[in-house]
């Protein structure tokens, strides 16, 4: 038997072996009645040869990242490429209901392969997202203790803490210009300083403008939405601010008895500061972090989230902030804002480092843990600069500069469980959207293989098999989970005969689906449609993470079960997500299935009996072939 051979197995007996294989189920296979370490023998089924070739890829990538972030004084040059991500992002709509507190948008796709079927579809729309609008809490800003982002290249100044509230404000006044709002001062100047903290001069700005600067620097709210639905308890924009203590009063700042300043005018004020102070890279960095604000929101639901800031410095003043042009970021601003109001398209591209393509679900923890071996010490030492410098060789480090920037916690802490028990949140589920719009694949559904899906012995892979069944869900009866992605992005391993394919994508076989993301539409009462032609392929635009070259290959230091806990819970997760389709002969061995809600259901009554002998026939075979094997299909 050859080893493809050996993984011709349905996705429900793979699911009942993995179920009897965990700890809590050991089990006695063999049919003479002698008992075997069910649990041991599949530890060899998350291990052996690839998986120690995927473990050494890994470290060797990770622990590289590691030595060059912490041979460098500051932040990798490109860390701070936030335009590198917009890619396909679309505008958020010019004109919003003033009432609105979200809006919702959908994507459009179009199958490209010109051998597909002809009964195939030609176009497809994706489901649809949500963006915020409004939340009910502000994010406080406050001064961080620690010494992480003090010192800047090029500069000896320190003025994150001020461009992230100017940040906040931009944004947030042209969202409320595109509603037909405004923003108003809440008392900005009553709020003194208690004499002890520094005083910044802004000799080079107008009376108008240092008010402003004051307003928004200010301890408590110094701005808000005026014009909202006093009805709407969601007050506040999702890159809201209430300032805790800034330690750092702003001089010569008198009421003027002029309305706030707009956007661009903002933006304007915000770049002359940039030039007076020589802020450099801090201007980009600030504004990735006032992305994330809606994420951070999104985290602690029922409460005000917290960031915080390195304490301001800006000692040496040029003098040069005479221009009146904004930051070149503000000319993309309407499409900053829609890749920051889903938390969780955001929040998935952030996760999108930690997936691999061509790692399948059974190696997972061999990828996953040397990444968990190189952060948690970082995590756990509240080192956010050396975080920040290690995730900036990564396709979404410029987004994770800005949440380390803010010291976000809220985020940062979910990375652990993650890493060490797969621990699926919202924002960690692979976003299909996102990754067209940035061109940063996070699963294998993302990435289009070319067909056809059917070979020339008969065999089709899992993970196209999968594809189709998430195309193809319309094909299924309501309930099935296959028009929600899975939890994760790492795909089944093996291959299946044609004929346990079932009847409803079986057509599909002979072609391939080729989508090409084609545009984008905002369900508005007018409805907006981004229609810019976009023709650059996905997997072609994400960058390759293997840029510190080479690896050698090493032994795993860590323990089997360590390494197992996670591949096994991954393989289990993706197998499950198919497990409403019972092949021929194996429904006896279905020991749990998914309902339309995307909850386990219980049968009522469990089977009578497991043909343990057929499961230990193919265990043998499967063992076998892997020694025979350099290669998993």
């Amino acid at each position: 038997m050859n080893f493809r051979s050996a993984l011709f197995l349905p996705s429900n007996q793979l699911i009942a072996i993995l179920r009897v294989s965990t700890p809590s189920s050991m089990a006695t296979l063999s049919s003479d009645g002698s008992e075997t370490d069910v649990d041991e023998v599949f530890l060899t089924f998350y291990d052996g040869p690839e998986a120690q070739e995927v473990f050494s890829r890994s470290q060797s990538w990770w622990e590289a990242a590691l030595c060059t972030a912490t041979s460098t004084q500051h932040l990798p040059e490109g860390s701070c490429n936030l335009e590198a991500l917009l890619f396909r992002t679309p505008s958020l709509p010019n004109t919003i209901p003033s009432n609105a507190s979200y809006i919702e948008g959908f994507s459009m796709w179009r199958n490209s392969d010109t051998k597909r079927d002809p009964k195939c579809r030609i176009d497809k729309r994706g489901k649809s997202q949500r963006f915020v609008l409004r939340n009910k809490h502000p994010i406080i800003c406050r001064v961080s203790s620690s010494s992480s982002f003090s010192a800047w290249k090029d500069t000896p100044n320190n003025g994150i803490a001020l461009l992230v509230l100017g940040w906040a404000y931009i944004l947030t006044a042209e969202l409320v210009e595109r509603q037909n709002l405004k923003i108003q001062y809440v008392s900005p100047l009553n709020s003194r300083s208690d004499g002890h903290c520094p005083t910044l001069r802004l000799d080079y700005a107008l009376p108008r403008e240092r008010a402003w600067w004051k307003a928004i620097a200010s301890r408590g709210t110094g701005w808000s939405i005026t014009g909202d639905d006093p009805l709407n308890d969601k007050k506040f924009s999702p890159w809201a601010v209430q300032v805790e203590d800034l330690g750092l009063d702003i001089a010569d700042a008198v009421t003027t008895g002029q309305p706030p300043p707009s956007a661009r005018e903002a933006a304007c004020y915000l770049a002359r500061l940039c030039r007076a102070f020589r802020l450099g890279s801090q201007c980009t960095a600030a504004l990735a972090a006032v992305l994330g604000f809606p994420l951070h929101a999104y985290c602690v639901p029922r409460k005000s989230a917290t960031v915080e800031l390195a304490k301001p410095s800006l000692t040496f003043c040029s003098c040069e902030g005479d221009r009146d042009d904004p930051p070149s970021a503000f000319h993309h601003i309407d499409r900053y804002m829609a890749l920051s109001a889903s938390p969780i398209m955001f929040g998935s591209l952030l996760w999108s480092i930690f997936w691999e393509p061509g790692v399948p679900c059974n190696f997972a923890g061999a990828w996953l843990r040397p990444i968990d071996a190189v952060l948690r010490p970082i995590i756990e030492s509240n080192n956010m600069e050396l975080l920040a410098k290690v995730l900036s060789f990564t396709n979404a480090g410029p987004l994770w500069l800005g949440i380390t920037v803010c010291g976000g916690r809220q985020i940062i802490d979910t990375i652990g469980p993650y890493l060490t028990n797969l621990t699926a949140y919202p924002h960690t589920i692979p976003n299909s959207d996102s990754a067209a719009w940035t061109g940063i694949a996070q699963s294998f559904l993302h990435i289009y293989p070319h067909g056809p899906y059917l070979q020339p012995d008969g065999t089709v892979s899992r993970a196209d098999v999968w594809r189709l069944r998430h195309d193809c869900y319309y094909e299924y009866q309501v309930g099935t989970p296959f028009k929600h992605a899975p939890l994760h992005g790492w795909p089944p391993f093996g291959r299946m005969q044609e004929v346990d394919v079932e009847l409803e994508i079986r057509p599909h076989l002979r072609c391939s689906h080729l989508w090409e993301y084609c545009g984008w539409t905002w369900s508005l009462p007018a409805e907006v449609i981004d229609m810019t032609v976009y023709t650059t392929p996905l997997a072609s635009t994400a960058r390759d993470k293997r840029a510190f070259g080479g690896h050698v290959l090493r032994e795993c230091q860590y323990s089997a079960e360590e390494v197992s806990k996670v591949s096994r819970e991954a393989t289990e997760i993706v197998f499950r997500w198919a497990a409403s389709q019972v092949e021929a002969g194996f429904a006896q061995l279905v020991s749990q299935r998914i309902g339309g809600d995307g909850k386990s259901v219980v049968p009522e009554s469990p089977p009578k009996s497991i043909d343990r002998k057929r499961i230990e026939d193919w265990v043998q075979q499967y063992l076998d072939a892997r020694r025979r094997s350099k290669y998993l299909g």
